[in-house]
């Protein structure tokens, strides 16, 4: 859904505002002029015509109104008067009638048995209502739309260093691992307080974020030395203490050399453990400059963990037809090796197959199956599924299925699971652009 700026809503606003208010002041004139006009003529016309007649009860010689404006005709005896013909015909009391070229107001009465017609001059009133009337009206209609124009401005001028910081900030790349420097001064001068607050938060907010980049460009750069140095220490004198074994007279035992094959697997998972979080902590150094044929290196993976699987009992296959993927090879290796690996780990006296086709990685197991609460947490770093085989309790650290889902939301790929209990599981790599959410199904 679209977001609306803030100066969208405030044009919005004062536009609704002046609609109603013309609305509001419109109606006022059409009343004005109309309904109070044509009432209170009406009520003044009954009026003069209940005087005329208490008067002339009284004295038969009483004139009939006769001003500038009313003009009063009495019927006499015989039903004549002077009024107009076309004022004697109508069939109303009270309205407007057009006579030489006007339409004044007429008023009938009727006592005794004669009738007064009365015309009243309405054009007059027209201009006095519109004079005194609809022009201060109009006038103070037009007034405020130059005061809400004039809030408008100062309104806007109130949100346009919120505007401009907010398209600064949407200028600045976050995603870009160099230094990030708001240099916010030009929008402290014209802002407020409160504006003055959001610069200051953005600014230290700015300095919090280059300050971490550097604890983590700093950290990687050690990591890879003081991590990797002893590993690779470790590992030299595991080699030097096979070789001079072998060159020895005396033969270790069954279970020197299972502890031996323990150590040498334990720094192997180690190595790549540390390769693997230390590319994770370089997410520049994921992604490669072209597609490459990932199918030999998905074939030498399986490869190397057949021991593995025959450990458990298992059979594992692996079908590669020659996809490609854009990514670093050491992703799809340690994508393989997680995938296969927790595969294992979690079936035993079964089969794990591995399937590279149609731009595609899946890996499916004949083992027990998860259930939806497992499902949904089988992905949290850690988490150890209460179906894991008992042989394999003491292998793995619990981070390579969070491992899997990290870097395939980093290379914007997608992931898919299906389980089901009793039948087995089968994780699903997807590689299509655009990076959407891992499902869970």
């Amino acid at each position: 859904m679209r977001k609306v700026s803030i100066r969208a809503k405030l044009v919005r606003l004062f536009t609704l505002q002046i609609l109603l208010i013309s609305v509001a002041t419109i109606s006022g004139i059409y009343v004005t002029n109309t309904l109070v006009q044509d009432l209170l003529m009406r009520s003044a016309l009954d009026g003069e015509a209940a005087h005329f007649w208490a008067e002339y009860t009284n004295n038969k010689s009483h004139a009939v109104p006769n001003t500038d404006n009313l003009i009063g005709y009495l019927e006499d005896e015989a039903g004549q008067s002077a009024a107009p013909i076309a004022l004697t015909n109508v069939d109303e009391t009270y309205g407007r009638l057009a006579i030489n070229d006007r339409k004044p107001i007429f008023h009938i009465s009727e006592s005794g048995g004669r009738r007064l017609y009365l015309l009243f001059d309405g054009d007059a009133v027209s201009d006095l209502a519109f004079l005194y009337g609809i022009a201060p009206l109009s006038l103070v209609l037009l007034v405020i739309y130059g005061l809400s124009f004039l809030a408008y401005r100062a309104s806007q001028q109130a949100v346009s260093p919120i505007v401009r910081l907010a398209r600064h900030i949407d200028a600045i790349d976050l995603t870009s691992r160099t230094q990030h420097k708001f240099d916010l001064d030009h929008l402290r001068d014209p802002a407020d307080a409160e504006v003055s607050s959001m610069i200051a938060a953005v600014e230290s907010l700015g300095q919090r974020l280059d300050n971490f980049v550097e604890r983590e460009r700093l950290f990687t750069r050690d990591a890879s030395h003081e991590l990797r140095t002893p590993i690779a220490v470790f590992k030299g004198s595991l080699d030097l203490l096979e070789r001079r074994q072998q060159m020895s007279a005396n033969p270790l035992s069954d279970g020197d050399e299972k502890i031996l094959l323990r150590m040498r697997r334990s720094v192997e998972g180690m190595e790549t453990l540390v390769e693997t979080l230390l590319l994770l902590a370089r997410e520049d150094g994921i992604t490669s400059t072209g597609e490459d044929n990932i199918a030999p290196l998905v074939r030498a993976q399986v490869d190397a963990l057949q021991p593995l699987a025959e450990q458990s009992n298992n059979t594992l296959t692996v079908s590669a037809t020659g996809p490609v993927a854009n990514t670093h090879p050491r992703v799809i290796e340690i994508l393989t090796t997680n995938l296969v690996s927790n595969a294992l780990q979690f079936t035993r006296d079964g089969s794990v197959s591995v399937d590279l086709s149609n731009r595609q990685l899946s890996v499916t197991d004949s083992g027990p199956g998860m259930d939806q609460e497992t499902q949904a947490r089988m992905f949290q770093p850690f988490f150890r599924g209460p179906q894991q085989a008992p042989s394999r309790q003491e292998q793995g650290y619990g981070l390579g299925l969070a491992i899997v889902k990290r870097l395939v939301e980093q290379c914007g790929w997608h992931l898919e699971v299906q389980s089901e209990l009793n039948k087995g599981t089968c994780i699903t790599v997807l590689f299509d652009a655009g990076p959407r959410a891992a499902t869970v199904g």
